[in-house]
Order: structure tokens, then sequence, then C-alpha cells
């Protein structure tokens, strides 16, 4: 009985340090798995016959500056209205 209460806290102990190593550490791995990092939908007008982007710089509008946020996925490309829609994952 005392082995499994040691192994049932050292198994607890892991966990808890994995979690708080989940949702404190920002990396492009770890911000997959956690629950608070926000998800925004985003669209942008784009020109015809561009759909392959790559090294995509996001910047604010409103003060011009680059934004360290991340493309999740780049789809639903609309060719009537030339409109493109991007999930975007950002640490705020």
């Amino acid at each position: 009985m005392k082995k499994f209460k040691i192994g049932a806290i050292s198994l607890l102990t892991v966990l808890v340090i994995a979690i708080i190593g989940v949702l404190t550490v920002h990396t492009s791995a770890t911000d997959r798995l956690n629950p608070l990092v926000s998800e925004t939908v985003s669209y942008a007008k784009v020109p015809k016959n561009t759909q392959n982007y790559k090294q995509v710089t996001i910047i604010n509008p409103k003060d011009g500056k680059t934004r360290a946020y991340k493309i999740k996925q780049v789809g639903s490309y609309d060719q009537i209205r030339n409109i493109l829609r991007s999930i975007i994952r950002a640490n705020m």
C-alpha cells in the first residue's frame, strides 16, 4: 500500500509539472495544447491566384508594428470576392 501511495504521488507531481509547463512555456508545440491561448479568425482581401503563403508577417494596422502571432490555418479562399479566411493563435 505504501508503494501505491508513493507511485500515485509521483504520478500526480509529474502531471502537475507537465500542466504548468504547457501553460507557461510559449512555443508552437505547447501553444497547440494550451487552451488559454486565444484563437482569432480573420479575413483578408488578396489578389487572385495567390494562395501559397510562406514567411507571413502580421502587422497591426492601428500602430504598424509587427506581431509575433502564428498562422494556424490558411484556407477557405473565395475566388469571387478575393477573400481569404485564416485562423490565428496568439499569446496575449
